[in-house]
């Protein structure tokens, strides 16, 4: 199966579990997926105030050349619970396959957490003491928002979608989320 193959069949195996989720559970989720959104809307115009997107643009994106196995069971469910389009990757080329013509597909505050919070060298080179101190404890704000979203479901959704997808696979019983 190719990585494309697996990430359609996973995003269908998860739309059709968020689908059979309660009522409150799909609200809790929403209200969850919301705090989260804020604070990388947050982590992300901290990081814009850096002149991050111009210094990433004459870099050309280095950092996002890996990120095939970024976007975990939890992002995909911050699609869901948002009512956004989920994005269509493109596993060729060895780029990142989220990935366009014109950089990430994804808006900021629905990137995964190593996307949104990663800092190269050069980047991290421009942060005040304060402004590193502020990206710390959103990035901590935001690992324990995944953690929350983790325990709703009881299950480590943190995991790359494909890795969760081939996981459960083998496992030949229960979900992916339920």
């Amino acid at each position: 199966m190719t990585d494309q193959e697996m990430w359609v069949a996973a995003v269908s195996v998860v739309c059709r579990e968020y689908g059979e989720l309660d009522d409150d559970v799909r609200a809790a989720l929403a209200g969850m997926v919301s705090a989260l959104r804020l604070q990388k809307r947050q982590l992300h115009s901290l990081t814009a105030g850096l002149g991050a997107e111009e210094y990433c643009a004459e870099c050309g994106g280095a950092c996002c050349r890996t990120g095939k196995y970024h976007f975990s069971v939890v992002d995909l469910l911050a699609f869901l619970a948002s009512g956004e389009e989920i994005v269509e990757p493109s596993f060729q080329g060895g780029c990142c396959p989220y990935m366009g013509e014109d950089g990430c597909q994804m808006e900021p505050s629905l990137r995964p957490l190593p996307c949104i919070t990663f800092l190269c060298e050069g980047l991290s080179g421009l942060l005040a003491p304060e402004a590193a101190e502020r990206l710390a404890g959103l990035e901590n704000g935001l690992r324990t928002r995944y953690g929350l979203i983790e325990g709703l479901f009881g299950k480590p959704l943190m995991k790359s979608l494909l890795m969760a997808y081939e996981y459960y696979l083998r496992r030949q019983a229960g979900g992916m989320i339920k």
